[in-house]
């Protein structure tokens, strides 16, 4: 007996109680009580310490996922801001590949904690199971689910409305981009680096670059 239960892998309480002699099983378990009574409140004292860890696991959370999601929506004005700043249709490319990679990084991230988190809830539900009642495992797992639901509708949600919220923008950049105006058939000169405004920005023998939706075309003043 002594040996099963220095190998046992649960928790053991040892508690003959109201034994004159000390047993062997007493050396050998986890806790010795002195009477059944004395091990039921040691079994109670850790079930109150697990229930305690699995709010503060929820917490955690909850906290990390809130703090991710704020990263993300200062990313997403950080690349609006420069997106405004430069209207070339590359670098919208550019940005808009970034908040696209920004975006499964985050998936992934979010999936990954969750996942993480169910284990540990699924490793404190199985210690539950060996020192409390089944109902105490049952509120903690429904608890668990629940978070994890709420957390993804909550991610989902916010994705979509900051893709709604970029494409809106990319709308507003193409709507004013030079791009979009040579597109319509206009063009623009430029003298060196000096866009022309006025025919006395030119004077006879300057080389005019003309710059069209599909090329340019080099011309020289008479």
């Amino acid at each position: 007996v002594a040996r099963a239960i220095f190998s046992s892998q649960l928790p053991i309480v040892s508690a003959v109680g109201h034994e004159v002699d000390v047993t062997i099983a007493d050396f050998v378990a986890d806790i010795r009580a002195a009477t059944p009574s004395q091990a039921a409140e040691f079994v109670s004292n850790d079930l109150s310490e697990i229930v305690a860890s699995i709010a503060n696991l929820q917490q955690r959370l909850h906290s990390a996922m809130t703090g991710k999601m704020k990263q993300l929506n200062y990313q997403h004005q950080l690349v609006a801001g420069r997106l405004q700043q430069n209207h070339p249709q590359h670098r919208l490319e550019q940005q808009t590949q970034r908040v696209d990679q920004l975006t499964i990084q985050l998936q992934h991230a979010v999936h990954n904690r969750l996942h993480r988190s169910q284990q540990r809830h699924q490793s404190l539900a199985h210690r539950l199971q060996r020192v409390s009642p089944v109902h105490q495992v049952a509120n903690a797992q429904q608890q668990s689910q629940s978070l994890a639901q709420r957390l993804t509708k909550a991610m989902d949600s916010q994705l979509q409305y900051q893709q709604q919220r970029f494409a809106r923008v990319t709308g507003i950049l193409n709507s004013v981009s030079p791009l979009a105006t040579l597109s319509r058939g206009y063009s623009i000169s430029f003298v060196g680096d000096k866009v022309v405004m006025d025919p006395q920005d030119v004077q006879s023998g300057d080389i005019l670059k003309t710059k069209l939706a599909n090329g340019e075309i080099t011309s020289k003043v008479v």
